[in-house]
């Protein structure tokens, strides 16, 4: 995964709910509302569906979390976002693992604000 903070800011992101934040906490709207003030947001047509991580998930049943991921990609996929938004790690570090150029939403605020990474 490239260092994300020093990537510019996207075209427009996908929002990727982590299953608790959307089905557990019903706290998922607001890291949209946050978003759109500063890149294009579009939503997945999936419904909150899991990434196939799930805590230790797709550890215990490898096959049975890639078949998830895999539905996961179709939905980014038909967003033509090229940025994948999330703050969970287990999402983040899973989607990244099949390609995904997946970023925290802070780094894209970051971005749009301040433009690519100062860090040295």
């Amino acid at each position: 995964m490239a260092d994300a903070a020093a990537e510019p800011v996207p075209a427009a992101v996908a929002v990727h709910d982590p299953r608790h934040l959307r089905h557990v906490q019903r706290a998922h709207l607001a890291v949209r509302t946050v978003l759109r003030r500063y890149v294009p947001v579009v939503d997945l047509d999936d419904d909150g569906l899991c990434c196939g991580a799930g805590g230790a998930y797709s550890a215990l049943q490898p096959e049975l979390g890639a078949a998830i991921r895999d539905r996961k990609l179709q939905a980014i996929a038909q967003t033509g976002a090229p940025v994948v938004a999330s703050a969970n790690p287990g999402c983040t570090w899973f989607l990244a693992a099949a390609g995904v150029d997946i970023r925290h939403p802070l780094e894209i605020i970051d971005a749009a604000l301040f433009g690519p990474s100062r860090r040295p």
